[in-house]
């Protein structure tokens, strides 16, 4: 929005885009995982958890009816441990007060493509805002995996429809120049 002649396309995976409004953010049921990731983090960097270890943690927590390692891929957990070890954790605080997205103009013209790839479990792009996009931003994709939650991207299930997604939109803009 503020450089769109720098932006060929945008590919937003299960983007929370209207939570950036006080009622958005009111319903948003991601909020209680902020905080608990948040002290989570802390915790494991006041201990001096190593990455191993966090990995395995990780790995054993619930996701869905299973367990972490169950569902997600081996390096989408490596990369989540190092992020929490490593991450400053008031990063998180705009998430959980709202703040983050309250700069966010979701109803602004679109003036490159995009796509949305939206979750089929809980997801942060739910039903209400894929009709809310369709009305606002006809032009605008929306493919829902279903079955897949929030992190697509690090579902075994559903890591293929994601590459493919990711691989046919980058062939679509890529003979684009910016803006269009």
């Amino acid at each position: 929005q503020r450089v769109p002649e720098l932006v060929r396309g945008a590919l937003l995976e299960d983007p929370p885009l209207y939570s950036g409004t006080p009622e958005g953010h009111a319903r948003n049921a991601a909020v209680p995982h902020f905080v608990e990731l948040r002290a989570l983090a802390a915790a494991w960097q006041a201990e001096g958890v190593g990455e191993a270890a966090a990995r395995d943690r990780l790995a054993a927590q619930p996701w869905g009816s299973s367990r972490a390692d169950e569902v997600t891929t081996p390096e989408s957990l490596q990369a989540r441990a190092y992020a929490l070890l490593h991450m400053d954790v008031a990063v998180l605080d705009p998430v959980i007060d709202g703040s983050l997205l309250a700069g966010v103009d979701a109803e602004a013209g679109v003036t490159v493509p995009v796509a949305i790839l939206a979750a089929g479990v809980a997801p942060a792009f739910g039903a209400d805002h894929e009709a809310r996009m369709r009305a606002e931003h006809p032009e605008v994709s929306v493919r829902r995996v279903e079955g897949a939650g929030h992190s697509i991207h690090d579902e075994l299930a559903h890591r293929d429809a994601y590459r493919a997604a990711v691989e046919g939109f980058i062939t679509r803009t890529s003979t684009l120049s910016p803006r269009g």
